[in-house]
């Protein structure tokens, strides 16, 4: 899952990073509707758009949100379903680039203007490569992504005539596909029992010793402990109103509350199948400690899985993460950002504080 506590959970990140974004973008081509190696999880699903983790040598090195188009003759080709990405790479550079089954014809190039509400936001030059991807040149500025992202309507101008799509649901799309690149910039996490010389993963018994001296301290009773399973440091529980929970720790003066927070966003996004939306939260201490709360939704079907995360960094570099998660009908009052549990999670961010002082 995270910077630290990676070894010991499913969803634990397991992305590996690469020295340099500059890889070849024919690894698109599988994520854009043919069949070619080199897309790798899925991050991302919502109104008509995908977002995939691109991958080489089974190393990611981008992610990118594809939608479908209608069919048209945008390059002079004869009428075929069209695919469009905007893709972002771990330099943080980002691109849009097009897709049809069997691929453009090689080494073709039209010039391409790209306007949005009205506005002409980008122009330059598509260019087919050898595995038959269109790849607009020059790269795509903060500027024009967010003004895809904020805008209604796409239209693309070539010499054939102008295009126009609607933007629906870019936003979130583009959003998610910036904090998939924010969990792949994070430091890899290690293996259990091992990472940074100066980190230790807290074992199973350790964190489930912590977590029930929490737990006491937060008035909480009735609680339920799982066994331990695997060799990671991880505690499953279960409060006595039925919320689920887990919860991890680690020491060391390597361990980043806000590279941990970037990674539970990403990672939580990319394992949701259905509509996704985070919160986060910063949270005041007096110690120095930092403290974030990472609310986040998963609408799949009739019910929602709200997760919040509780995340906190003392200077001694001890690291607590203690999530809550509830299933609840889409239907039913929802709890805004930082406010499931609430009587239970102020108790128990107070708890943690206090704890990680005298550790």
């Amino acid at each position: 899952m995270g910077v630290i506590f990676g070894a010991g959970i499913m969803w634990g990140c397991r992305f590996a990073r690469i020295a340099r974004a500059s890889v070849i973008l024919s690894s698109l081509v599988f994520c854009l509707g043919t069949p070619r190696a080199g897309a790798g999880e899925v991050f991302y699903q919502k109104d008509g758009w995908t977002g995939v983790v691109l991958t080489s040598d089974q190393k990611a090195f981008g992610c990118a949100a594809r939608t479908s188009l209608e069919q048209v003759s945008l390059f002079g080709t004869s009428p075929s379903p069209l695919s469009v990405a905007i893709v972002q790479f771990l330099d943080l550079k980002w691109v849009a680039a097009f897709a049809r089954p069997g691929g453009f014809r090689r080494h073709m190039r039209w010039e391409m203007e790209l306007i949005v509400d009205g506005k002409s936001v980008h122009r330059g030059t598509a260019v087919v490569d050898q595995a038959g991807l269109a790849t607009l040149q020059p790269p795509l500025t903060e500027r024009v992504v967010g003004a895809i992202a904020g805008g209604d309507q796409l239209e693309i101008v070539t010499v054939l005539g102008r295009f126009a799509y609607s933007l629906r649901g870019s936003a979130d799309a583009i959003d998610a596909t910036s904090k998939c690149i924010t969990a792949l910039n994070s430091p890899p996490p290690p293996s259990a029992g091992s990472g940074p010389a100066d980190v230790r993963l807290l074992t199973a018994v350790e964190s489930a010793e912590m977590l029930g001296k929490l737990l006491n301290a937060a008035g909480l009773k009735n609680y339920r402990f799982d066994p331990p399973k695997g060799d990671g440091g991880w505690v499953t529980f279960t409060l006595a109103d039925g919320t689920f929970g887990r919860f991890a720790a680690a020491l060391g003066a390597g361990t980043n509350a806000d590279n941990y927070t970037a990674l539970v966003i990403g990672k939580q996004s990319s394992q949701c199948n259905g509509d996704f939306m985070s919160g986060k939260q910063p949270v005041p201490s007096v110690d120095g400690s930092v403290v974030r709360i990472v609310t986040t939704t998963c609408r799949q079907g009739e019910m929602a899985l709200v997760t919040e995360t509780t995340i906190v960094r003392h200077g001694n570099g001890l690291l607590i993460e203690l999530s809550q998660i509830s299933s609840l009908p889409v239907d039913s009052p929802r709890p805004s950002p930082g406010e499931i549990a609430s009587s239970n999670r102020a108790a128990l961010v107070n708890a943690a504080l206090q704890f990680a002082g005298t550790r």
